[in-house]
């Protein structure tokens, strides 16, 4: 089965063979290796990976990097698709780990991740935010 080229998350649409990057219909500038890091997140959605799985899954042996390298490229994917950069739904950290990419599952109360997540951050006494939808 061949995978499809366009992917659409929340207010994202992403067209691997045009190399078009879309947020809220206004076309967002990505480079070469943003395109192959998030074509590696959306072929393993839910996925933690650490660091140095992404370097030799996503850059070329010739441009190998550190994690910092990393770090630095989730960080633009985040403030270039995330709604909230620093409170972020997709491109989650994953403690002693690395990282993964969640696709919002849409349901009656918002999507499961956000609700998970206001949930964590009220636990842990943070205030002023606000949920994409209200908890019904």
């Amino acid at each position: 089965m061949e995978k499809k080229a366009v992917t659409e998350f929340d207010n994202i649409v992403i067209d691997f063979d045009r190399m078009e990057l879309r947020r809220n219909g206004c076309i967002v500038p990505a480079t070469a290796l943003e395109f192959r890091l998030l074509k590696f997140f959306m072929e393993n959605p839910a996925h933690a990976f650490s660091r140095e799985e992404l370097i030799c899954a996503v850059w070329p042996l010739r441009e190998r990097r550190s994690g910092r390298t990393v770090d630095n490229s989730i960080l633009h994917l985040r403030q270039k698709l995330e709604q909230h950069p620093n409170c972020p739904t997709h491109f989650q950290t994953v403690r002693r780990i690395g990282y993964k990419f969640v696709p919002a599952v849409q349901g009656r109360l918002g999507t499961r991740y956000e609700l998970s997540r206001h949930s964590e951050l009220v636990s842990r006494g943070v205030t002023g935010f606000k949920l994409r939808r209200p908890i019904a």
